[in-house]
């Protein structure tokens, strides 16, 4: 088995069904479908159990209590059996030569074990609002593809963006910490820079669906808090094993620290007037902008800027 595809659903009855479509009908066909039902209270199981019907030997279906999407996902990982894992979200599809494009990669270069796609960003009627690329590259280090990633000004950690080799990530012992909220923020980058060979494909593969209800989006006070405290759990996490992890190149070290400071720090911009004072004393008491790169006059004048403009 070539790719072993983890879908995690919870009350996604009207997206499911495209989601599924888009993977069943892709023009490669060497795969599986692990659908998570993470206890979904719509009618979600049913149009699964119809997909299982109708395609046997792909669909595999799972019920298991409500644990949140990093469980979900971790669920699938730990059932799945195919050389690669991809990760897509029940609201979410995919293109339909998608697994055709990762495998011709895979067939190009030996034990890569990370290939990733762009995204095209859709609202709720499926029209167009943003895409979102990644700077092409073959077969290179997981450092060097941090580099790239952070000199390109690109948003990397959406665990969708990417196929991953099954043996590699259980070799490193990855898993998304359960309850959070930005479970990709608190991984993504450690699997990539811990892989050894890595492809970016300029192929836009991904279709994700910004959905009015999305935890991302939600304006509710008690989830924007979780939000901020989740984000802060993943930040606190990647710093501590970046500091363990030996990096073969100082730059990319200094890159994806600073990389991963930024993303607290702008999350000032969009944050409510409430939660900001506790959330910068939060900042300074990890002394996050230490890890703001100073290596050229630049860089020096951003760092000034950033610390004066978000008060850290």
């Amino acid at each position: 088995m070539r790719f072993s595809i983890i879908v995690p659903v919870y009350n996604v009855e009207k997206y499911i069904e495209k989601c599924l479509d888009s993977i069943v009908n892709q023009s490669y066909q060497n795969f599986e479908v692990l659908v998570i039902n993470d206890g979904t209270k719509d009618n979600s199981q049913k149009i699964i159990d119809e997909f299982e019907k109708k395609y046997p030997s792909k669909i595999k279906s799972f019920i298991k209590e409500n644990g949140g999407l990093s469980d979900a996902r971790n669920y699938g990982v730990d059932r799945a059996t195919g050389e690669y894992i991809l990760f897509i979200d029940s609201d979410d599809y995919i293109d339909l030569k998608l697994l055709e494009k990762i495998n011709e990669e895979i067939e190009k270069y030996e034990n890569l074990d990370v290939i990733g796609y762009n995204f095209i960003q859709m609202n709720n009627n499926y029209e167009k609002t943003e895409t979102m690329s990644k700077p092409e590259v073959h077969n290179v280090s997981g450092e060097e593809a941090i580099k790239t990633l952070v000199l390109g000004k690109q948003c990397f950690e959406p665990a969708c963006g990417f196929a991953y080799r099954l043996q590699f990530w259980k070799n490193n012992k990855f898993e998304f910490i359960k309850g959070l909220i930005h479970e990709d923020f608190a991984l993504i980058p450690l699997v990539v820079t811990k892989a050894e060979n890595v492809s970016f494909l300029d192929y836009y593969g991904y279709y994700y669906i910004s959905t009015s209800n999305s935890i991302t989006r939600n304006e509710d006070l008690e989830k924007e808090k979780k939000s901020v405290k989740d984000i802060l759990i993943g930040y606190d996490f990647l710093v501590n094993e970046f500091e363990k992890y030996e990096f073969k190149n100082e730059i990319s070290k200094k890159l994806v620290l600073s990389y991963i400071s930024n993303s607290l720090i702008f999350k000032l911009d969009n944050m409510s007037d409430v939660l900001k004072d506790d959330y910068r004393k939060q900042l300074k008491m990890r002394n996050v902008s230490k890890n703001i790169m100073t290596d050229t006059f630049k860089r020096k004048i951003r760092k000034l800027l950033i610390k004066c403009k978000f008060k850290i």
